[in-house]
């Protein structure tokens, strides 16, 4: 009775729209949660799974075409909470509609199952409900799980399930992670770091003449070793340097300012002395050699003869000599002299032991007699050495002086107070025709 009234039913609604088919057996039946309208099926039908589950869950889709079409795959809605309807059996037509109980749309070809609705193949027989999963996974939110598994319907039905809700992971930190602690410092090249809230803070240049020193896992500012100044006297920085040393208020030693040794000095100890032993006065060495490339204000003395003082190159005592150059001495009672002029004319004390005094002396002739040669091979030729109140004749005297060979004259300079200059006079007492060299005069 339950069959017919059920024909009876089908034809009913479906002729309002169009004939009424041949009236097919079919089971259907409805679910917890929501009804459903059958898909479309194609030619012979293919069992058909439909069934909307719950409410909330998302779309599942909508049938297919009749005869043929295209299947459509989306299936019906489902959410959570709800029960799937399934039927067993239901319409089977070539090219017509099969409703089946409630649940999704499915269509699709004769022999074609449609994903989320009915299948119907050879005659509406449906087994199972979709399932369908809704929501979404996001950070931050939760976890949860809808919807059920449930039997209903006539005939044989299983219910689907259906899972709604978000998951996700929350939580999360803040902030550089700890990389030192307290207010522990470290060097950063020559500055010097500190913590700060767990992290290094911007390197600072340490004071002047310090430096930054690590030890035993810490750092600090120290003084810097000067490579000269060891305490607060002068130093020497090289063999031509001599550095003026200080201390500051950390008790760092340092360098104030450095001041190159003069010509013909050495830094020797805490000073610049003259090479030699040569006396040092107005801060020159009294000691010329004449590599300056100059005459180093030696000026030329002359009593009835003449010449001309120069600077002669590769003489034979170094690059530089002083001369005088065509020397004439026309009488036995002439002479010619160099005389240098001692702190610019203002006078220098003369030890109590007196200056020890050198000099190197060459003569040359193109006339072949040596320097107060008379003719005879016999002479009194003198070299002087003369300063204020001072003349003492320190070469000659007993003979004529060799000519083309250098020589060193030595004597000493004492028994006055000071002089403004030293004068080296030479005097053949016969006359003479050449060149005088002088280099390396020195007084110690």
């Amino acid at each position: 009775m339950r069959f017919w009234s059920s024909q009876v039913i089908a034809c009913t609604l479906v002729w309002s729209v169009v004939s009424c088919s041949t009236p097919r057996p079919y089971t259907g039946g409805d679910a917890g949660g929501g009804n459903a309208v059958a898909g479309t099926l194609g030619h012979g039908g293919s069992p058909q799974s439909g069934g909307i589950q719950g409410t909330g869950g998302m779309p599942a889709g909508s049938g297919g075409s009749p005869d043929g079409g295209v299947d459509d795959t989306s299936g019906g809605a489902s959410g959570s909470g709800g029960l799937p309807a399934v039927s067993t059996g239901g319409m089977t037509s070539a090219g017509g509609n099969s409703p089946l109980g409630a649940g999704g749309l499915s269509g699709g070809h004769a022999g074609g199952p449609a994903t989320g609705g009915m299948a119907a193949l050879g005659g509406a027989i449906g087994t199972g409900a979709m399932t369908a999963t809704g929501g979404r996974t996001s950070t931050g939110g939760f976890s949860a799980t809808g919807g059920g598994t449930a039997t209903g319907g006539r005939g044989a039905a299983t219910g689907g399930s259906s899972t709604g809700g978000t998951s996700g992971n929350g939580g999360g930190s803040g902030g550089a992670p700890v990389v030192c602690q307290g207010t522990a410092t470290q060097c950063d090249g020559s500055k010097l770091q500190t913590c700060v809230g767990g992290q290094w803070g911007l390197a600072a240049d340490c004071p002047a003449h310090e430096s930054c020193v690590q030890k035993a896992g810490s750092a600090q500012c120290a003084c810097s070793v000067d490579p000269v100044c060891r305490g607060t006297s002068d130093t020497c920085a090289d063999p031509s340097t001599l550095a003026t040393c200080m201390q500051d208020s950390h008790g760092c030693f340092y360098q104030v300012r450095t001041m190159p040794c003069g010509p013909h000095q050495t830094c020797s100890g805490d000073s610049c002395a003259c090479q030699g032993g040569a006396a040092l006065v107005c801060n020159d060495c009294l000691i010329w050699d004449f590599e300056s490339g100059g005459t180093q204000n030696w000026a030329l003395t002359s009593n009835n003869a003449t010449g001309t003082l120069q600077l002669a190159a590769a003489a034979g005592r170094g690059q530089y000599s002083l001369s005088i150059a065509n020397a004439q001495f026309n009488q036995g009672a002439s002479s010619l002299g160099v005389q240098v002029s001692l702190c610019v004319g203002s006078g220098v004390a003369v030890p109590t032991n007196g200056f020890s005094f050198t000099a190197d002396v060459l003569f040359q002739t193109a006339g072949g007699l040596a320097f107060g040669d008379d003719g005879t091979g016999s002479g009194f030729p003198a070299v002087v050495l003369e300063a204020n109140g001072f003349s003492h004749i320190i070469a000659g005297g007993t003979g004529p002086l060799q000519t083309g060979t250098w020589m060193n004259i030595t004597s000493t300079l004492v028994g006055v107070p000071s002089t403004t200059t030293v004068t080296l006079r030479f005097s053949p007492q016969s006359p003479w025709y050449g060149t005088i060299f002088v280099d390396n005069v020195s007084l110690k």
